[in-house]
């Protein structure tokens, strides 16, 4: 009888001790995994959303100190929307409007006189202040969209192999460089926020197991060091203003057979320098 007696008090222990595995996992997820996704899903509910963005993870450098500075990554800003149909006094929204963001008046007149289209963007890029300042004019017609945008923070640093982003109909995708390679991992799907606990810990550990590392979303790092790429870009660019045909003059060949068929060179330039 007591054998029995502890048996079931261990069967028991061990359906709560798996339970609150359970919780501290589903925890983890929710408040450290997902919790930019339920913030951005919160902030959804009071401002419009494009739906035409997707998620992607970030680009990394390898710097010489073993730093990863970031080559790109997604950039959150806002837009204003108007809805033309709505607007009392388009005037007057514009002078509040043009206190907080710089807006283009012919584009913003332009889209006020649709008054049959509910939908108009005027302003594009606004920071968080300045969209928490044009919702609190609380303005009849007036829209804040929150917009995601990939950003390099090198500007054309090592762009040749980052590649770039650009939509494919109506989604956004890498069409080339390490942006296209690497799609499938950089690209990140949501559909993942709501699975209940079961089913997102055997997702994980599908994720841990495989065994082709482009369908593992997530960042990449590159082998790329951005001051050793900054000062070859530096001297390629020199090389190609000195010994450019512009500069040195050109060769002229056969574009069949790749003969050279005459040499063109700028008046007093020695080849032989």
């Amino acid at each position: 009888m007591r054998a029995k007696f502890v048996l079931r008090v261990r069967i028991l222990s061990f359906f709560a001790i798996l339970a609150a595995l359970l919780l501290i996992v589903r925890l983890y997820f929710l408040q450290i995994v997902h919790s930019e996704d339920y913030r951005a899903t919160a902030l959804g509910q009071y401002v419009e959303n494009t739906g035409a963005e997707t998620k992607r993870g970030k680009i990394l450098f390898t710097a010489k100190d073993g730093e990863n500075p970031v080559a790109a990554t997604m950039q959150a800003t806002w837009r204003i929307a108007i809805n033309p149909k709505l607007l009392e006094d388009a005037d007057a929204a514009f002078a509040a409007l043009d206190t907080i963001a710089e807006i283009d008046r012919e584009r913003y007149d332009a889209s006020a006189a649709k008054k049959s289209d509910p939908y108009e963007e005027v302003a594009f890029r606004l920071t968080d202040d300045e969209a928490l300042a044009v919702r609190n004019l609380e303005l009849l017609g007036i829209t804040t969209v929150r917009e995601e945008w990939r950003f390099y923070p090198g500007a054309s640093l090592a762009a040749h192999a980052l590649g770039f982003v650009a939509y494919q109909g109506d989604v956004k995708r890498g069409v080339y460089g390490l942006e296209r390679y690497w799609e499938d991992t950089l690209r990140h799907d949501n559909g993942g926020l709501y699975l209940n606990p079961f089913a997102e810990i055997f997702s994980n550990v599908e994720t841990l197991i495989s065994s082709d590392p482009g369908s593992i979303e997530g960042n990449i790092i590159t082998s790329l060091e951005p001051s050793v790429q900054g000062q070859l870009e530096k001297t390629l660019e020199e090389i190609s203003a000195t010994h450019s045909p512009k500069a040195a003059g050109g060769i002229i060949m056969d574009p069949q057979t790749g003969e050279v068929l005459a040499i063109a060179m700028r008046p007093g330039f020695d080849p032989n320098t």
